[in-house]
């Protein structure tokens, strides 16, 4: 009786585990879905080609029941669309954001994961040097740079032969722009503006607005806010930012070279409303494949006078891990993965953004290398000896978009000085925890 009593203990301790064993196997065989957000609405080829290069990584690292899902965000809002889904637990497991803004420790939104010492080791061993600050937030790395963005001049080469300008040797400095803007600019017989020698970016949000400015106030020799982010006060509204905001008024009111109802830059540059605009590597591709005909190039941006601030910008948009995704290990072992030459080009090239790892970068034969603003990005670099302020606090984005407010009303009609002295005063009152 005991031994009976004993083997049926055993049998169905043997049927239990089997049981247990089978759900496990049917758990790891099921299939998972990570799900991504980007904003980079602008480049839907660019968001799913993430998707794509991650898809074909993950059977290489052993998850065969693992796939990528691709999801764009407007950029219009997009950051209460993530604040409102991360809190209800509701986030996607990867994401593109500021890393700042996101940091689980020091972030405004404590959401992104800090990457394990391995998976930080090896994008420090493999991202280009010019890169290797983005993600990290005091001393921690939480995800790696999303492109090499760099804001240049697109330029509409015919309208310069119309007018008499030299399409080989675009404007290089602050006056020499004003000037091929007012000639550029077209009228028709009652004097409305038919093609604006220039469009600037006035719509769309304050940080989409003021991440597309800060450049502007870099080459007059301004910035922001103090060096120890203590004030905007005598920065943003000091004489040199004063001197950019006042040049980009002229331009609407004085100069008269912009139809503000063109509305966006980049579609008047695509329908040939305007004649120059400034965007970053992106918009060649998107103007090759939306315009094919439209004749353009594609310069440095602009310096003022003898300028030794470089024009560049804190593009740091990064990707990163949601810190309470029920993937994270995956996700963490995929970030790995993906720091190779050719995941880089497969991640840039569909929608012909820049990369951004050193392997990819020193090879003379990618495709970049035959792209208009790659020679335009060589001598942007080569112009500027000094690198630009870069702004790592907390309260970044929040200024940013306060400038950019500053921005589109000033291009509206508002008095510069009256504007960024309201701005700075804003600023402040953000940096002392009041906004």
């Amino acid at each position: 009786m005991k031994n009976a009593l004993l083997c049926g203990v055993f049998a169905l301790l043997i049927v239990c585990f089997g049981y247990a064993a089978g759900e496990s196997e049917k758990a790891e065989s099921e299939e998972k879905t990570l799900v991504f957000w980007s904003h980079y609405g602008q480049s839907p080829p660019f968001v799913q080609a993430f998707a794509d290069t991650a898809n074909e990584i993950l059977p290489t690292i052993g998850y065969d029941n693992v796939k990528v899902k691709a999801e764009v965000i407007e950029y219009d809002g997009y950051m209460t669309k993530y604040q409102s889904a991360f809190s209800a637990g509701e986030g996607p497991d990867i994401f593109v954001g500021r890393a700042r803004n996101w940091a689980l420790e020091g972030g405004v939104n404590p959401v992104a994961a800090p990457l394990p010492a391995d998976v930080e080791k090896t994008i420090d061993e493999q991202i280009a040097p010019m890169f290797k600050a983005q993600g990290v937030v005091d001393g921690k790395r939480y995800g790696w740079a999303v492109e090499g963005a760099m804001l240049l001049l697109y330029y509409n080469k015919d309208h310069f032969e119309e007018v008499g300008l030299d399409p080989n040797n675009p404007p290089l400095t602050v006056d020499e722009f004003t000037k091929a803007a007012i000639q550029l600019t077209r009228r028709d017989s009652e004097g409305n503006i038919e093609r604006s020698g220039y469009m600037p970016r006035f719509l769309g949000g304050g940080g989409g607005v003021g991440g597309k400015y800060t450049p502007f106030v870099h080459i007059f020799g301004g910035r922001v806010v103090s060096p120890d982010y203590s004030t905007a006060q005598g920065y943003i509204n000091g004489p040199n930012s004063l001197a950019s905001f006042q040049w980009y008024y002229d331009l609407v009111y004085k100069h008269k070279v912009v139809n503000l109802a063109f509305e966006r830059p980049e579609p008047a540059f695509q329908q040939g409303l305007t004649s120059m605009i400034f965007r970053e590597q992106w918009f060649e591709a998107d103007t090759s494949s939306k315009a094919p005909d439209i004749n353009f190039g594609v310069a440095p941006f602009i310096i003022e006078k003898e300028s030794i601030t470089a024009a560049g910008w804190d593009q740091s948009w990064t990707y990163m891990i949601n810190n309470n995704s029920e993937y994270r290990e995956i996700c963490f072992e995929l970030f790995k993965a993906m720091q190779t030459r050719e995941a880089d080009l497969s991640l840039h090239q569909p929608a012909g953004y820049p990369p951004v790892l050193k392997d990819t970068l020193q090879n003379p034969n990618d495709f970049y290398r035959k792209l208009r603003w790659f020679g335009a990005m060589k001598e942007e670099l080569n112009l500027n000896k000094q690198a630009p302020p870069f702004y790592d606090f907390a309260e970044w984005p929040k200024s940013q978009g306060i400038m950019g407010d500053a921005v589109s009303e000033v291009v509206q009609g508002a008095d510069p000085k009256e504007t960024i002295d309201s701005a700075a005063e804003r600023i402040d009152e953000l940096l002392a925890g009041g906004l």
